[in-house]
């Protein structure tokens, strides 16, 4: 085994060719499998239709009304890739899928060029084997994406920082990527990637950073790819548009918990850790690199980019726990620096500096763990794909990957071999989500209903009938049926929309029935159900026995024919 790892790791960039095809497959496999994704995939989705249907490519409408969310570049890429495959399931997450592939060949590119091969391959391997990473590649919203162009502005500044003599052309790229990533989500990113630098030439009193950095000519370049749609959009939407975007989804989602997130400041620190096992042990080890000692960092002795990858994370992560509002992938652009750091402390392994002592086989270990695990769990809950009628020979591959992982794990750790470590861990990480994407995916597509309701309203609907949502947030239904919805909380307005002289459909969620029909003296009349259950595990040791019973109901105020 140990002649054969030899020989696959001398063959010049055969891992690299083998681990990038293995990254388009875990971020590209059933992309198109899972019906839209509630609440945000079918906003976007949504958006780009009427797009595509009004022809205004400049004010993104959601439900026929206009969506102030995010600016438009997001909704261009989907509407491109839209163009090339069609608007389905697929199109509107393959900018999300592509833009993740490229981010991993970025850290790989970057991190190779300034530590090395196994330093840059490493931090592509940690990066990618992330689920959180994985999820925001195969999910679309803008935060990959807007990820991709802060990483990609961080690539031509450090070009440009490293060779002086590129500087005329890296730096003006650098500006015209963070000007990109404020047309993808918010402008937020471009203020952080300049506090970034900022605190970067302050601690090591280096002044003459913003000169090689070219801000002359990089404010005029940021300003004039991003600002005319803003200027744009407030000149025709004035105070309504600011409200919203300026106002509404920023100040206040920073000053505040309105939007019914509350998490202490603390939060973001305590999902890292979880976000990166198994390299958890490594991150935190990453902070011990010589680079981030306080004599090298106040050197002035060329550009400490190790201190830099450091405060690019902090940066994003205290600001953001400063944050009033939230949410788990809001902390995304942080994942590449860390994993840079994480992948440039492995590397280290290799060359020489450090060794394999108790501490690197502890933090080894969890990669054990986790394959350990997922076989004993797969194993146990072999049972209840059976139930499910998803058995399949992949269900029990899936096992076997896992126990031939972790065997193969087991002895790399006894020779002390870390490049066949990462390697196995890297290739059996990623065979395993690949599958699990593959088996498991199907199954939880089950749990879903609104597309059974969307469908039958689809092959049911009149010209003039109307369709409400009543107590239930389920924009899939807009987008599948392609016409305007009612959204009501309003017992009485609900009344008002069903004494109407046309026919009114309404989908609510089972548990609104009882009060409804109390509310309501209109007469309604069940249509169907569309019933799901998902699987309760009480005990991850035992087959999920209990189910959570969930449903949606489609009434409507005139009887079926």
């Amino acid at each position: 085994m140990h002649g054969i790892m030899k020989i696959l790791i001398g063959k010049k960039y055969f891992i690299e060719v083998v681990f990038f095809l293995l990254v388009a497959a875990v971020l590209l496999v059933r992309l198109g499998e899972a019906s839209i994704w509630e609440p945000d995939e079918p906003r976007y989705a949504e958006a780009v239709r009427e797009m595509f249907e009004s022809g205004d490519y400049l004010t993104p409408h959601y439900n026929y009304e206009y969506r102030f969310d995010k600016p438009i570049l997001f909704y261009w890429f989907i509407a491109a890739s839209a163009k090339i495959f069609g608007l389905n399931d697929f199109s509107i997450r393959f900018p999300s899928a592509v833009f993740s592939f490229l981010t991993v060949l970025l850290i790989y590119l970057m991190i190779r060029r300034l530590y090395g091969r196994w330093a840059g391959l490493f931090s592509a391997i940690t990066l990618i084997t992330l689920f959180k990473f994985i999820k925001l590649g195969r999910y679309a919203i803008p935060d990959a994406t807007w990820v991709f162009f802060i990483v990609t502005a961080f690539f031509f500044f450090i070009r440009g920082l490293d060779k002086q003599e590129t500087a005329k052309y890296n730096m003006p790229l650098g500006y015209l990527m963070l000007a990109f990533a404020t047309l993808i989500k918010s402008p937020v990113g471009a203020f952080v990637v300049a506090l970034i630098f900022l605190f970067y030439m302050m601690i090591r009193r280096d002044w003459n950073l913003w000169s090689r950095m070219k801000v002359g000519w990089g404010i005029p370049i940021f300003l004039g790819v991003s600002l005319p749609w803003f200027i744009f959009m407030l000149i025709k939407y004035k105070s309504a548009y600011f409200n919203y975007y300026f106002v509404s989804d920023h100040f206040s989602r920073f000053t505040s918990s309105g939007f019914l997130r509350p998490r202490p400041f603390y939060y973001y620190f305590q999902i890292l850790l979880g976000d990166f096992f198994p390299w958890t042990v490594f991150l935190i080890l990453a902070f011990t690199l010589k680079e981030l000692r306080w004599k090298k960092v106040k050197s002035k002795e060329g550009e400490n980019y190790i201190l830099l990858f450091a405060i690019w994370a902090g940066v994003f992560i205290l600001l953001l726990s400063m944050s009033g509002t939230k949410l788990p992938h809001y902390i995304s652009p942080a994942l590449p620096p860390l994993a840079a750091l994480t992948g440039i402390y492995m590397s280290r392994f290799i060359d020489g500096e450090k060794k394999i002592k108790a501490g690197a086989i502890f933090a080894m270990s969890l990669s054990v763990l986790m394959f350990a695990g997922a076989a004993i769990l797969l194993t146990i809950h072999l049972g209840y794909f059976i139930t499910q009628g998803s058995l399949s020979s992949g269900s029990y591959i899936l096992v076997a990957v896992s126990i031939v992982t972790t065997i193969i794990l087991l002895y790399t750790i006894l020779k002390k071999n870390f490049i066949a470590f990462m390697v196995t861990s890297a290739v059996g990480m990623l065979i395993l989500f690949t599958l699990i994407i593959m088996i498991v995916l199907p199954v939880y597509e089950r749990t879903k209903p609104v597309k059974a309701v969307a469908i039958y309203l689809m092959d049911n609907l009149d010209k003039d009938d109307d369709v409400c949502l009543y107590r239930t947030i389920n924009p899939a239904v807009m987008y599948y049926i392609q016409r305007k919805v009612y959204e009501e909380d309003s017992p009485e307005e609900l009344k008002l929309l069903l004494k109407k002289n046309n026919r009114v459909f309404v989908v609510t969620k089972g548990y609104n029935l009882e009060q409804l029909y109390k509310d309501i003296d209109v007469p309604l009349y069940e249509v169907m159900r569309s019933t799901r259950f998902i699987p309760k595990f009480k005990d991850l040791l035992k087959k999920p026995k209990h189910e959570i019973h969930f449903e949606l109901v489609l009434l409507s105020n005139r009887p079926l024919k």
